[in-house]
């Protein structure tokens, strides 16, 4: 009689009074910080990827407005044509002095801007952006053109005007803002 007395009956242990066993603590314990590293991995890249596309997002918006300071600056002296306009604009061959207004333009919207002369991209020396200038930088291209297209006739022709670039460097890389500002009249 007393042998049924001590026979338990199934899940017997799961209300035992003796509490965890330090085997399970520790499994417990362990599950636990696998899911709060994995939650805080997840919280921290996130936190990372919107930080960096915030940064290129500001980096992109601050190009456009010196190249938008510059474009202004530029359609108010009416160039007309590519002679005159290197000229007006260049202090010497395809240079930009330091005290020039259209330098001063630029820096007032970043005063940290640095102007680097456009050229031949083979060349290591003439490439935009320049990683030995500095991080926020301006180039100008006076024989620039674009390919626009005639919506009536599809014709496709190229404009000559001003080609302005604007780079920042960010934690994710160069942002490089490229505007364009016609003169004359298209050719082809």
């Amino acid at each position: 009689m007393n042998e049924s007395k001590k026979q338990k009956k199934p899940g017997h242990r799961l209300r035992s009074k003796r509490g965890m066993s330090l085997v399970e603590i520790l499994v417990g314990v362990t599950i636990m910080a696998m899911v709060f590293g994995a939650t805080l991995s997840a919280l921290v890249g996130g936190y990372t990827s919107t930080m960096n596309n915030a940064s290129q997002n500001q980096a992109a918006g601050e190009a456009a407005s010196v190249n938008e300071a510059i474009m202004q600056y530029l359609l108010a002296k009416n160039y007309s044509d590519p002679g005159s306009t290197s000229s007006a604009i260049f202090s010497t061959g395809t240079e930009i002095a330091a005290d020039s207004p259209l330098y001063m333009v630029a820096k007032g919207v970043r005063p940290d801007i640095v102007y680097v002369k456009s050229g031949d991209p083979t060349v290591a020396t003439n490439v935009f952006p320049d990683d030995t200038q500095g991080d926020v930088q301006f180039t100008i291209k006076v024989t620039a053109s674009v390919a626009s297209e005639n919506i009536d006739t599809g014709a496709t022709s190229a404009m000559p005007g001003i080609e302005v670039k604007t780079a920042i460097n960010t934690l994710k890389g160069w942002v490089v803002v490229t505007s364009f500002v016609p003169y004359g009249q298209p050719v082809g």
